[in-house]
């Protein structure tokens, strides 16, 4: 192929995607005579996650091309002759990449041709309406107006009736309305207006559950938090896990099925989730308030919805469960609930993957790691003045997460050099990274529970906190702590872990016993037992 048709011209990107046969490509190619500048290569198993490179990857490298980027499904590859292309690979794609993916286009068009919809039938109903008007002023229909009355009523309302049911069910048709209609108070102001939805029609159905049998208990398990891709995801996902790993079966509920000598048991593992009227009995859980505790952080939208319509869902639950005690306390006082409907369970802790071939370059020099991304409360610019000061001067920082927010701060204290944002990597490149690193830094003004200094570790990795809830809590003498207001005492506590070897075995020995006490097995036995005793109020 390419001696008939790319003898006159280089070939800028060559993408092999062959199922399985990459091998048999790549040593089809005289890589002398024809150097794509950059080369894409399916790396797993056809129909699977499986990864198959190593077999095929020596041709490449061995052509000098470098491996510049994976994305999990691809590795891309740059030619020697044009290196000064692999900075453009540095990050994955990003929000400075000014890009949507398509779920979220089609979504908005989806929502759009709802609302245009919506508009058309408005508008025929003024215009019924205007002919109605007109009719009505005639004399003939003056005349027969008492023989009409009552059957014109009845065929109005059947018309409205039919407009209305037409346009909800093309709503319930497109799943992914419902969550566009939460995050768009217009469009369910604009609804309500003209009828379509009213406070039940985004309420639960039963396929918004999976249903897990424990014993003589139907444990009704919310599906949506398990599709998130935050921490509150993670969490859901480990202990729907765990419930089905010691459970008879977890299949979707089929209605037409029944078991009345079964108890049912409604679990949304977020509050997020939940309907405006909730299911009973049911247990949901909260993992912070945040917004309540920074409000002067949050829209006004986010927490009149706190202060409203979570605080009513969170009243009808049967049991409130949270992650740490400093979290149940918060939620008692700031949603109104009675601290005895309150239970701690606090999370288990996983053990992350390392990466045998990661997709990332660390630092030469010694580095810390945050994991998170750049909200407020997350609070890492302390720890970014404190890189600032020479007792940390040395050290470097990679960043893992959203938080290119802080760009603008990195680049004024002069950090650029220093500062390497990654974005958002899969599990093995953040396992790598902090197995590799000094220490993982956790500079939050609050959290619910603390996850990343735990699974941290794990990997042998120390932690340095701030000294607030409940980090304090989960982790004392297991972490270095320090003021997150002070970059003063960050940059001590960095300097002191970094010249102390002694300081850094001893915090990470005893950071991992406090973490092997949190295992999601005790997690969901504390679990089932709560929604046992739910299930029998």
């Amino acid at each position: 192929i390419c001696n008939e048709y790319c003898l006159d011209f280089e070939i800028h990107f060559l993408k092999i995607d062959v199922e399985g046969f990459e091998e048999q490509v790549l040593k089809g190619n005289d890589w002398l005579r024809f150097r794509p500048w950059i080369v894409v290569v399916e790396a797993t198993l056809p129909m699977s996650q499986v990864e198959c490179y190593e077999d095929w990857e020596s041709i490449l490298l061995g052509a000098n091309y470098n491996l510049a980027y994976a994305d999990g499904l691809n590795r891309f590859y740059i030619s020697k002759e044009h290196e000064e292309l692999l900075p453009a690979f540095k990050y994955p794609p990003n929000v400075f990449d000014d890009f949507k993916l398509i779920g979220e286009i089609q979504a908005e068009a989806k929502a759009h041709q709802a609302e245009a919809k919506a508009h058309q039938a408005e508008a025929k109903a003024h215009q019924a309406e205007h002919e109605l008007q007109e009719i009505t002023t005639s004399r003939s229909w003056r005349l027969t107006k008492p023989l009409r009355d009552y059957n014109q009523k009845v065929q109005i309302r059947s018309l409205i009736l039919r407009t209305k049911q037409q346009i909800l069910r093309r709503l319930r048709l497109v799943k992914v309305i419902k969550p566009l209609i939460y995050s768009q108070p217009w469009l369910l102001k604009r609804l309500q207006k003209w009828g379509i939805v009213n406070k039940t029609a985004f309420e639960s159905k039963d396929d918004d559950f999976s249903i897990i049998h424990s014993g003589l208990l139907a444990i009704h398990f919310a599906n949506e938090p398990l599709l998130d891709h935050r921490g509150i995801g993670r969490v859901s996902r480990e202990i729907f896990a765990q419930l089905k790993s010691h459970t008879i079966n977890s299949v979707p509920i089929n209605p037409v099925i029944s078991t009345p000598s079964v108890n049912k048991l409604y679990f949304y593992s977020s509050i997020h989730w939940c309907p405006n009227t909730l299911p009973q009995p049911s247990v949901v859980m909260i993992h912070d308030v945040i917004p309540l505790l920074f409000p002067e952080e949050f829209p006004r939208s986010i927490r009149h919805e706190w202060k409203h319509r979570y605080s009513a869902i969170a009243r009808q639950a049967t049991q409130i469960v949270t992650i740490s005690e400093s979290s149940a306390d918060d939620i008692s006082l700031l949603l109104e609930i009675p601290r005895d409907r309150i239970t701690v369970c606090f999370n288990g802790v996983t053990t992350l993957p390392v990466a045998k071939r990661p997709s990332i370059l660390l630092p030469d020099k010694s580095y810390l790691v945050f994991l998170g991304s750049h909200d407020h409360h997350k609070n890492v610019n302390v720890v970014l003045q404190a890189l600032s000061l020479p007792e940390a001067s040395d050290i470097e920082l990679l960043m893992i997460g959203d938080n290119n927010g802080c760009l603008a701060l990195v680049k004024k204290l002069g950090l650029d050099k220093r500062v390497h944002f990654l974005g958002r990597l899969n599990d093995e490149d953040v396992g790598y990274a902090i197995t590799h690193s000094l220490a993982l830094v956790f500079p939050s003004l609050y959290e619910g529970f603390g996850l990343p200094p735990m699974e941290a570790a794990l990997l042998g990795t120390p932690s340095i906190c701030s000294n607030r809830p409940a980090m304090t809590e989960l982790l004392e003498s297991a972490a270095l702590f320090a003021s997150p207001t002070s970059p003063q005492e960050w940059a001590s506590a960095i300097a002191n872990l970094h010249s102390s070897t002694e300081l850094r075995d001893s915090i990470r020995f005893e950071a991992l016993k406090r973490a092997q006490n949190y295992t999601w097995a005790a997690s969901v036995d504390k679990l089932r037992d709560i929604f046992i005793n739910s299930a029998l109020e």
